[in-house]
């Protein structure tokens, strides 16, 4: 089966976005619950997990630059937004120029 990278990129898309913006709603709220901040930290790291992967298979799938560029930029965006993550983009883009 085909995978529509450009389909795939911009839903993720979507949702990097929707969950930075929860990130910035919620993170100024001075009187944030326990249970709030912690399903907020899973989610951001499930979500940055997921397209970890995605970034992976699509590398597998020797999918065009331009892509993999659209790729990086939603990487780093879940990178700003995960606590335990380094920047993934630079490892990523060591991975296109060695192609």
């Amino acid at each position: 089966m085909e995978i529509d990278w450009l389909a795939t990129l911009a839903e993720q898309g979507d949702i990097a976005k929707s969950k930075a913006t929860e990130v910035a709603t919620l993170v100024v709220k001075p009187e944030l619950p326990l249970e709030i901040a912690s399903r907020l930290y899973r989610d951001v790291e499930k979500g940055a997990q997921t397209f970890d992967r995605i970034l992976s298979d699509m590398e597998d799938a020797d999918v065009s630059d331009e892509l993999l560029e659209a790729a990086d930029a939603l990487a780093e965006l879940w990178s700003q937004l995960s606590v335990d993550r380094p920047t993934s983009s630079a490892s990523c883009k060591a991975s296109h120029q060695s192609r």
